[in-house]
């Protein structure tokens, strides 16, 4: 995953331009609403309503909108926000305009799902503009929240694999791609998170050496897992090694976990 130091100040105005513009089009009625000059409340009162809202959802003091001093957040503080506001995202459907006072446009009918959908959209390409290693997952329990993003296009797998249920220990399967993709994984965990999957190859290793096109390829990768750090901890194994090469084996022990369950479903 990329680091995004120097540019958490930046990401972090370009995100609260993002979040004003949605609440223009009154994308957060409850958090950040766009208000009407009939309400007779203020905009310090909004303010603070928001700011105590996020502050208790995300158990840290967070002052919104983020002005000039507090753009420098740490950047898990300003994920957690991004976390946040996913959760509270709906899309109104209709619209009707109050001219008193040139008030503006009035928002209702308001739909989670779709809401959710265009701020992700929104959020995710703001992440890749900026070059950070993340992007709020689309599907299951991983939807709206930041996970590792893989530079080698493999997202979509790890989302597709997390949703089977017809892959033999589809709950362990899961939950090591969560852990290894979850944006607070340490080294540690993402190494439990392949050794998980090692295993669910070990129980299939017989059909995984079947193949005929896979000969070689069975005994190289469970090398990998043998004497890299991934099952063992001994002073035989060869544990310094780059976060590129560590998000290589995972992403080839899913691949190889994905062309079992194909041949699986072949077979019937």
């Amino acid at each position: 995953m990329r680091s995004n130091a120097g540019l958490g100040k930046s990401l972090a105005r370009a995100y609260v331009e993002l979040v004003d513009e949605m609440r223009e089009l009154d994308y957060f009625p409850k958090v950040l609403p766009k208000g009407c000059v009939d309400d007779g409340g203020t905009w310090q009162g909004f303010q603070d309503h928001a700011s105590d809202e996020i502050s208790k959802a995300i158990r840290v003091d967070v002052r919104w909108p983020l002005d000039d001093s507090a753009l420098s957040i740490p950047d898990d503080v300003l994920y957690s926000v991004m976390e946040y506001l996913h959760d509270q995202a709906q899309r109104p459907r209709t619209r009707g305009y109050h001219p008193f006072n040139e008030c503006g446009w009035h928002y209702s009918d308001f739909n989670k799902e779709s809401g959710g959908v265009v701020y992700r959209w929104r959020v995710n390409e703001l992440l890749e503009r900026y070059g950070v290693g993340l992007r709020l997952g689309n599907k299951g329990d991983d939807k709206g929240r930041l996970l590792r993003h893989s530079d080698l296009k493999l997202d979509e797998l790890a989302e597709e694999l997390t949703d089977v249920s017809d892959i033999g220990d589809a709950g362990k399967l899961a939950s090591a791609i969560r852990l290894y993709r979850t944006r607070t994984s340490t080294e540690h965990d993402r190494r439990a998170a392949v050794a998980q999957l090692a295993g669910i190859l070990e129980k299939r290793r017989l059909e995984f050496k079947a193949g005929e096109f896979a000969k070689g390829d069975e005994t190289a990768l469970f090398n990998i897992f043998n004497n890299f750090a991934i099952r063992h901890d001994n002073v035989r194994q060869q544990g310094e090694y780059g976060e590129e090469y560590l998000d290589w084996i995972f992403w080839t022990t899913l691949a190889a976990v994905q062309l079992l369950g194909e041949l699986e479903r072949r077979g019937k």
